[in-house]
C-alpha cells in the first residue's frame, strides 16, 4: 500500500509480507524471498505519513528463504514528519518464530529507503528530517526501527509493552527508550540496541546524537539479553582533501524515583569519537563525548541471568593516521560517570569497565605522531543508602598516549606524540553510602610519550587518581588494588643514521591518592596488597653516537592517608613516586628525580 497518509487501526493478516509506505510516489521491487526494496522518489507533506495503531500479524516463517515481513517506510517531502505507532498496535508474526530474527522480522523506517530488507544507512533527503514515535505496542517479532530525526520507545502510566524478540534502534538525532510513571512496563526478551551514531561521509565531520535507557516514577524496564547503547562519532576519511573529525555525543543510562531497571546480561555504553584517517593531509581529531550511569531513588541490576553480567562503558578518543609527511590527528577522552545518589543502587554481577583514554593517531615519517590527552572517569555513591556493587575485578582507564609516526620511509623520520593522563575518582560519600568490589580493581591515568624514529621521544605527563571514602561512606576491595598516574617519556628509536642531536621523551608523574576524610566513621576495607604509583619514567635512548640523550624522569605525588575515620588493610602496601631516568647505551642517561610519596594516619588510623 502507498499513499501521502497511510493510517491503519484494523486487523492485517499475512502469510509472508506487509508493506505500508507513505509517499506521493515510490517503487516497490517485490521479492520471493520477501527482502524488499522500497524507495521513495516523492515523498509525503503529510504530518505523520504513517498512524499505525491496529494490527499486523501472521504465521511464522518456516525456516530458511521464507522471510516474512512487516514493512512500514514513511518519508517526508518538505516538512518535518512525525511517523506514529500507537499502543493499539499488536505487530509481528507467530510467537513461536519469534526467536528467527532472520525469518520474523518488522522493519520501521522513517526517512530511510529500504534495499534488500534492510534499512539503508543515509536518509532518503537531508532537507527534512522524519522523526518516530512508538508507543507502547505489543510485537512478537524482531524489530528494527530507524529514523532520520528523533525515535522515541515508551511505556506511559498503565502501559504495558512487550518485545518477544531483539530491539534495534537507530535515532540519526536521538535515540530514547522509556518506562515513566506506576504501572508503565516495557520489556524486551532479546536484545536491546539503542543508537544515535554518527558516521561522516568522505572527509565530513561527525557528531554523535544521544542515546538513553531511562526509568522513572515507579515504572519498570526489563532487558532479558544485553543492552547497547551507542553514541559514536566517525569522521569520514579522505585521499584527497582533509578528513573529517570524530566527536562522541551522549549516551545515558537512568534510573530514577523509584524506578527499576533490569539487565540480565550486559550493558554496553559508548560515546566515543574517531578522528578520519587521511592520504595526503593531517588525520582528523577525535573527541570523545559523555557517558552517564545513574541510579537516583532507583535501581540498576545487570547480570540478573544465570550467566551475569558486566558493565563497560566507554567515551575515548582516538585520531586518525596519516600518511608521511602529515601529522596524526590527536586523541582526547571524554567524560565517564557512574553514580548512585539519594539511596539509589547499581549491581552488577561481574566487571565494571570505564575508558576515556585519549589516544593519538598514527603519522607518517617527518612529522609529529599524534598526542592523546586522557579525559574523566567518575564512581560515586553519594547520600545515605547509595550503593554501588561489582562482582569481579573491575578496571578504570584514562590514558593519555601519544603516537608514533609509521610508514615506508626508513631515512625520514618524526617524533613522537605527547600523552597526558586524565583523571579517576572513585568515592563512598555520606552516613550508609558504599563501594564495594567483590574482588580485586584498578585504576590507571598514566601518560605515555610516543616512540620518536629518527627524530624525539613524546612527554609523558601522569594524570590524577583518587579513590576515598567520607562523611561515613565504605569502600571495600576484596583483592588486590592498582593505582597508576605514571608519566613515560617516549623511546628514541633510529632506523637511519642520525644527523643531529636526537633524545628521548621525558616522563613525569602524576598523582594518586588513597584516604578517607569528613565527619563521621568513614571506612576503607583492603583485603588484598596495595600498589599505587606516581612515577616518572623517562623514555630510553640506545642508539650509537655523539648527541644522543635519554629521558629524564620526575616522579609526581603518592599518598595513603586516613585523614579520618579508618583505613584496614591486610597485605603488602606500595606507594612510590619515583623518578627513573631513561637508558642509553651509548649517549647520556636520563636524570632521575623522585618526589612525595607517604603513608600517614594524619586525624584517622590505618591497621
Amino acid at each position: 500500500l502507498v499513499a501521502p497518509r497511510v493510517a491503519h487501526h484494523g486487523t492485517i493478516t499475512t502469510n509472508g509480507q506487509a508493506a505500508l509506505v507513505a509517499a506521493e510516489a515510490a517503487t516497490i521491487n517485490f521479492s520471493p524471498d520477501g527482502l524488499f526494496d522500497i524507495s521513495v522518489t516523492t515523498g509525503t507533506t503529510d504530518a505523520n505519513g504513517i498512524a499505525l495503531h491496529g494490527d499486523i500479524n501472521g504465521e511464522a516463517s518456516t525456516g530458511v528463504g521464507d522471510n516474512n515481513r512487516i514493512y512500514a517506510v514513511a518519508v517526508p517531502k518538505n516538512d518535518i514528519l512525525t511517523m506514529v505507532i500507537g499502543s493499539g498496535a499488536d505487530l509481528g508474526f507467530a510467537i513461536a518464530g519469534a526467536a528467527n530474527v532472520d525469518g520474523n522480522a518488522i522493519v520501521l523506517s522513517a526517512g530511510h529507503n529500504v534495499t534488500d530488507g534492510l534499512v539503508n544507512t543515509s536518509p532518503t533527503t537531508t532537507t527534512s528530517e522524519a522523526a518516530m514515535t512508538i508507543n507502547a505496542p505489543r510485537a512478537t517479532s524482531a524489530v528494527t526501527a530507524v529514523a532520520s530525526g528523533n525515535l522515541h520507545l515508551f511505556a506511559n502510566p498503565g502501559q504495558v509493552s512487550t518485545f518477544a524478540s531483539d530491539v534495534t534502534l537507530q535515532g540519526d538525532n536521538q535515540a530514547w527508550v522509556n518506562a515513566v510513571g506506576a504501572g508503565s512496563s516495557l520489556t524486551v526478551s532479546g536484545d536491546l540496541v539503542i543508537s544515535a551514531s554518527s558516521t561522516g561521509e568522505t572527509g565530513q565531520s561527525a557528531t554523535a546524537g544521544e542515546a538513553s535507557l531511562f526509568v522513572s516514577d515507579a515504572g519498570a524496564l526489563t532487558v532479558d539479553g544485553n543492552a547497547y547503547l551507542w553514541a559514536d562519532g566517525r569522521g569520514g576519511s579522505s585521499e584527497a582533501g582533509a578528513p573529517g573529525n570524530g566527536t562522541g555525543g551522549v549516551a545515558k543510562i537512568t534510573a530514577q524515583s523509584g524506578g527499576a531497571l533490569d539487565i540480565g546480561g550486559s550493558a554496553y555504553a559508548s560515546a566515543s569519537g574517531f578522528g578520519g584517517d587521511a592520504f595526503g593531509n593531517n588525520g582528523g581529531t577525535g573527541t570523545g563525548g559523555t557517558v552517564e550511569v545513574t541510579a537516583n531513588s532507583a535501581t540498576i541490576d545487570i547480570g540478573t541471568d544465570e550467566g551475569g553480567g558486566s558493565l563497560v562503558v566507554g567515551a575515548s578518543g582516538m585520531g586518525g593516521e596519516a600518511s608521511s609527511g602529515f601529522a596524526a590527528g590527536s586523541g582526547a577522552g571524554g567524560a565517564v560517570t557512574i553514580r548512585a545518589t539519594s539511596g539509589g543502587g547499581i549491581d552488577v554481577s561481574e566487571s565494571i569497565t570505564a575508558d576515556a583514554s585519549g589516544r593519538g593517531g598514527a603519522a607518517g615519517f617527518e612529522v609529529h605522531g599524534g598526542d592523546g590527552e586522557g579525559g574523566e572517569v567518575r564512581l560515586h555513591a553519594e547520600g545515605d543508602g547509595s550503593s554501588i556493587n561489582a562482582g569481579s575485578n573491575s578496571f578504570f582507564y584514562a590514558f593519555g598516549l601519544g603516537s608514533a609516526p609509521l610508514g615506508d620511509c626508513t631515512a625520514c623520520g618524526g617524533s613522537g606524540g605527547d600523552g597526558f593522563g586524565g583523571e579517576i575518582y572513585i568515592s563512598a560519600d555520606g552516613t550508609g553510602a558504599s563501594v564495594n568490589f567483590e574482588t580485586g580493581m584498578g585504576a590507571f591515568a598514566d601518560g605515555n610519550g610516543g616512540v620518536g624514529l629518527n627524530s624525539n621521544g613524546g612527554f609523558g605527563k601522569g594524570g590524577t587518581v583518587q579513590l576515598f571514602a567520607a562523611n561515613g561512606g565504605l569502600l571495600g576491595i576484596a583483592d588486590d588494588v592498582e593505582l597508576s598516574a605514571d608519566g613515560v617519556g617516549g623511546s628514541y628509536l633510529e632506523v637511519e643514521a642520525a644527523d643531529a642531536v636526537r633524545t628521548a621523551g621525558n616522563g613525569e608523574g602524576g598523582f594518586v591518592e588513597l584516604f578517607t576524610f569528613g565527619t563521621g566513621s568513614s571506612e576503607i576495607n583492603l583485603l588484598g596488597a596495595v600498589d599505587m604509583h606516581a612515577d616518572g619514567i623517562g623514555g630510553s635512548n640506545n642508539v650509537e653516537g655523539a648527541g644522543m640523550f635519554a629521558g629524564s624522569g620526575l616522579g609526581g605525588t603518592a599518598w595513603f592517608d586516613a585523614q579520618s575515620g579508618t583505613i584496614h588493610v591486610t597485605g603488602n602496601v606500595i606507594v612510590s613516586a619515583a623518578g627513573e631516568g631513561g637508558n642509553a647505551a651509548y649517549g647520556t642517561g636520563g636524570a632521575g628525580t623522585g618526589k612525595n610519596a607517604e603513608i600517614d594516619g594524619i586525624g584517622g588510623t590505618v591497621t
